[in-house]
């Protein structure tokens, strides 16, 4: 099993928008309103452009398994990530955003912090990020958490 990381090209905007409104990534969401594809087709070619986002398509072998993206603002980047429905719940979650924090690392020397921000509810996130050393520093009054890790 080998884990690849690859920027994200604009030939990867359907997967992105297929994971994007998968019924469980949407329901993780802060915003669960469906996506248009004219809405993710914008926002997806403002990310590529965006020399303060990190966009990243994990691979298992050669199979896309899930994205990862980091933006950074004021030396503090915001982790975002999801799984293919194909992966979840196979464990590989920690393992991938690894290596998208290694490549991440590698990538940007100007954060200090890495921040993801993640719904009370959502156990694996939960546990995925205390794995990686992240702690848990507030719980907003709207059910969501804030985990930060220093940079590795």
């Amino acid at each position: 099993m080998q884990l690849r990381v690859r920027k994200i090209k604009k030939d990867d905007l359907m997967i992105i928008f297929e994971w994007a409104n998968d019924p469980i990534v949407r329901s993780q969401s802060f915003n669960s309103n469906l996506i248009s594809i004219e809405e993710h087709s914008k926002w997806f070619k403002t990310k590529l452009l965006d020399k303060n986002t990190y966009f990243y398509l994990i691979f298992l072998d050669s199979k896309p398994i899930g994205q990862t993206r980091f933006d950074v603002v004021d030396e503090i980047a915001t982790i975002n990530y999801s799984i293919s429905s194909e992966f979840r719940g196979k464990g590989i979650g920690k393992d991938m955003l690894r290596v998208a924090i290694k490549k991440f690392n590698k990538e940007c020397k100007s954060h200090q912090f890495i921040h993801a921000m993640v719904k009370s509810e959502n156990i694996a996130s939960k546990k995925i990020f205390t794995n990686l050393g992240f702690s848990l520093i507030e719980k907003y009054n709207d059910s969501r958490l804030l985990y930060i890790i220093d940079k590795q």
